[in-house]
């Protein structure tokens, strides 16, 4: 998850639309379906009749609809997000507009900037001369692009950026650099512009693992899709089971769990107090690490024994463990027993011709703890149990 990848170019999109809705600059809707269709027909024809034949694939029925629409009949029902998307796939193939963003300038004014996003520089010239309605070819007679100009009024967008961004995830702007760039850019005069940001210094780079991958909210959005459980804790549980599938640690699925409808109502109904929320929270973790583990089983009954080791060791090590040179949390048992925890990956070594009996490790359980070693373990953890409320038990009769 820390390596360098590249990005598709709908990926490199999404990333800009995702920073744009947590700025709060995304305009969400710029135009309806019906009104957009109308004006390119009407003022980029030939762009139109081009961009009609890309969306057939997704849109089998795009045709029709056009045409009821051009000819003032009534649509057939269709979603609105479906109508949503099918606008949007027009605005980018018809005048370069993979987003919206709306800011106020220095002036008070409230500016509706169009952004088309690409990681290709080789083509910005061409780019930019469509956003300025100027012929792409000097081979053609007829200028396609002349009235993209007062499209783009029409749908009450001032301006128009070329954002082009190296598609490395260790080489994206910082959120800040963006809108840094795109405010003064709302400040000038001119129209048009390439924002070439593919050369960053390191303190305008973005943080991919901690801004991206580990944004709670791109997190629960991710994970969640299409579950449509109606029991609030299977839902819950399904969606930190997938997110630790992929790979993220404890405390990334914790803060991505504040955002599940049931913690937020566990905080109204608490009338503020997160303490039950949390726990809800841990529990969830909790039973989706089992769930996890008992879908790796190839021994259901084995699993089970391990899983019950496991949850016995974790006891042992956060309640006696201590930090050693190697950035574990260590402890020895007189039976020759050691427990180790590094993170999440715990280890539970026999100090014997054995090794190591139960391992939890990149999230996966292993080992081969037998009846006999579940009880022995479980008897040290009573034994701990006993010498922890006895030393409570002094401690609160000293303080008496």
């Amino acid at each position: 998850m820390n390596e360098s990848r590249r990005l598709t170019g709908e990926e490199l999109e999404n990333f800009f639309k995702d920073f744009a809705k947590l700025a709060g600059i995304l305009e969400l809707k710029v135009s309806t379906l019906e009104d957009v269709v109308r004006l390119f027909e009407a003022k980029l024809p030939y762009k139109f009749a081009k961009a009609e034949r890309f969306v057939k694939d997704d849109y089998p029925s795009a045709s029709e609809w056009f045409d009821k629409i051009l000819n003032r009949r009534s649509l057939p029902p269709i979603r609105e997000d479906i109508k949503e998307k099918l606008t949007n796939r027009l605005l980018d193939l018809v005048i370069a507009t993979d987003a919206v963003v709306k800011v106020r300038g220095n002036d008070g004014i409230e500016k509706k900037i169009a952004i088309d996003v690409t990681a290709n520089f080789t083509k910005e010239q061409e780019k930019v001369d469509k956003i300025r309605g100027i012929s792409g070819s000097l081979s053609r007679p007829v200028n396609h692009n002349q009235n993209l100009p007062q499209v783009r009024e029409a749908l009450g967008i001032e301006k128009h950026i070329i954002l082009v961004m190296n598609n490395m995830t260790d080489n994206l702007p910082s959120f800040e650099k963006l809108l840094t760039e795109i405010y003064a850019f709302a400040n000038v005069q001119s129209k048009t512009r390439v924002l070439d940001l593919r050369e960053l210094a390191d303190d305008q780079k973005l943080d991919w693992k901690t801004d991206v991958e580990e944004d709670p909210q791109r997190l629960w959005r991710q994970n969640s899709q299409g579950l449509a459980s109606k029991i609030p804790l299977e839902r819950s549980i399904e969606v930190a089971n997938r997110a630790i599938g992929r790979g993220f640690p404890r405390d990334v699925i914790l803060k991505m769990l504040v955002l599940d409808p049931e913690y937020k109502r566990l905080v109204n109904q608490n009338k503020g107090d997160r303490v039950n929320a949390d726990k809800y929270a841990g529990l969830v973790y909790t039973r989706a690490i089992d769930k996890l583990c008992m879908t790796q089983a190839t021994n259901p009954i084995q699993q089970k024994i391990n899983l019950e080791g496991l949850r016995c060791s974790e006891f042992v090590v956060k309640a006696v463990g201590r930090d050693n040179s190697s950035g574990e949390k260590v402890f020895q048992v007189s039976n020759g027993w050691m427990f180790r925890q590094r993170g999440e990956d715990l280890t539970l070594d026999t100090g014997s011709d054995r090794g190591i009996i139960l391992e939890f490790k990149n999230r996966s359980l292993k080992g081969t703890l037998t009846l006999k070693d579940l009880e022995r373990l479980e008897k040290c953890v009573n034994g701990l149990q006993q010498v922890m409320q006895e030393q409570k038990n002094k401690e609160s009769n000293f303080e008496l």
